[in-house]
């Protein structure tokens, strides 16, 4: 039996970290929201469990940057 992940859904971890959004072969592809207990969150774009592509981060002060994103980095956009 293949235990995967893959398709829509949510994963929480022990630490109160919580990813929702599209798995693919167990690894957060897509788009997808991801939150930590702090508060910040990051909505946009997903590619083998790093931000990737498109997103908007806020941080746990209500700030955001919104633009590009590589291998979990921002690389441009607007704060």
């Amino acid at each position: 039996m293949d235990n995967a992940m893959a398709g829509q859904g949510t994963f929480i971890w022990a630490n109160d970290e919580k990813y929702m959004g599209k798995f693919v072969d167990n690894e957060m592809n897509d788009v997808g929201v991801y939150t930590w207990p702090s508060g910040e969150r990051y909505r946009g774009q997903f590619r083998n469990n790093k931000m990737n592509g498109k997103g908007i981060y806020r941080n746990a002060d209500g700030s955001t940057y919104t633009g590009e994103f590589k291998d979990g980095k921002r690389i441009k956009g607007e704060n």
